[in-house]
């Protein structure tokens, strides 16, 4: 994502309960509540959610809406497309097929399902800062990498699935 891998955080554990899946396309992964940092990309300060340096977990916006318990705003879930020659846990998030259902599993056992409304590419700079409110309607925004990479070892842009509840009327707009 537009943020650098294994940004220094320090991960706070959670119950290997809390995970975010898609059946059939995507592994089961859990996530990490991380801190939003300002960096700089291709000459533009913008938020940033760091990733963990394992890309088999994922980060959670931690001041974003939360996963169970919030009822509107945007939940933030960014990870590794690959790292180090690992694939990560989004490694297929660019191919999701239009009506997906991911689940959500809370640390209480809450389970949240939401449907893939679209799947886009933006570069690392244009990242829509709206994906870190925890107000407005409801939706969960998923980040990963994607595109080129480039001598660097880095992906060139970033790879974004936005979904809602399925229950939710305005969830393909």
């Amino acid at each position: 994502p537009v943020a650098r891998p294994g940004a220094a955080c320090q991960a706070s554990p959670l119950p290997p309960a809390a995970t975010f899946g898609v059946s059939g396309a995507l592994a089961t992964a859990p996530w990490e509540p991380r801190e939003v940092e300002v960096a700089e990309v291709g000459g533009q300060r913008v938020r940033a959610l760091g990733v963990p340096a394992d890309p088999r977990r994922l980060s959670l916006h931690a001041h974003g809406a939360q996963p169970c318990g919030d009822t509107s705003g945007t939940v933030l879930l960014a990870g590794h497309v690959s790292s180090g020659g690992v694939r990560g846990v989004l490694w297929g998030l660019a191919s999701l097929p239009a009506g997906a259902t991911a689940q959500l599993t809370c640390a209480d056992g809450t389970l949240t399902h939401w449907r893939l409304a679209k799947v886009w590419a933006t570069g690392k700079a244009d990242l829509p800062q709206d994906v870190f409110r925890a107000t407005g309607r409801r939706r969960l925004v998923v980040v990963t990498c994607g595109g080129a990479v480039g001598a660097d070892g880095h992906y060139a842009s970033n790879v974004v699935v936005s979904e809602g509840r399925p229950n939710d009327p305005d969830a393909a707009r």
